[in-house]
């Protein structure tokens, strides 16, 4: 069956890569530096919001948490510290807390689509395909390019039982020149040529 072989095949698939290379750079400032920096100036919300950073591209977690804590006490308006917060939670396995904080950056900024897209990983390694897919539809509607966006949608859905729409996910994630998409379509569409149709899900 044809359902049967594409649920096998996708549970295989790597977990949800949550995409480390959109890490802001902190400049040259070392977190001794930024240490220093706040001990002169305590009630400075963007210097912890720096160390933060600082401290997730050092793979100190905890301390990442901390300090995108402080700085979002300091500045409740700052998007980017409710989202790179989520990270450090996805990081330290507390994916309900990171839902909770791409929602605050959404709020804040309702264009913020690496929010949307990462919030729709946490939904999708959840199990939870139709609002992995509803974040995913909106992280495309703000940015129609971002590829990743297409192909774990196209996953999501493959998972529903939408085989369709997520050979035409596959296909614009190829389009976009994400490999491990062209990758994947050309093994659903060489299983449904070479295996006898089954009737169409209800949709």
């Amino acid at each position: 069956m044809l359902f049967i072989r594409i649920i096998i095949l996708i549970a295989f698939l790597i977990p949800p890569v949550f995409c480390s290379a959109e890490t802001k750079e902190t400049g040259d400032a070392s977190i001794e530096d930024l240490n220093k920096a706040i001990a002169a100036n305590p009630k400075n919300a963007d210097i912890y919001y720096n160390r933060g950073l600082a401290h997730a591209q050092s793979g100190n977690t905890a301390e990442a948490i901390q300090d995108f804590t402080k700085a979002i006490a300091l500045n409740p308006g700052n998007a980017d510290a409710y989202y790179y917060r989520g990270r450090a939670h996805i990081k330290s396995g507390q994916n309900d807390m990171a839902i909770e904080d791409f929602k605050e950056a959404i709020e804040i900024n309702p264009d913020y689509y690496k929010a949307c897209y990462n919030r729709g990983l946490v939904y999708y390694d959840k199990g939870l395909y139709d609002n992995a897919v509803k974040d995913f539809d909106k992280t495309i509607e703000i940015n129609p390019k971002y590829a990743l966006a297409f192909y774990h949608r196209g996953l999501a859905y493959a998972l529903s039982g939408y085989t369709e729409k997520s050979i035409d996910d596959f296909q614009k994630a190829c389009d976009l020149d994400l490999k491990v998409a062209c990758k994947k379509l050309k093994s659903l569409i060489g299983d449904k040529q070479s295996k006898p149709m089954m009737p169409k899900q209800n949709e």
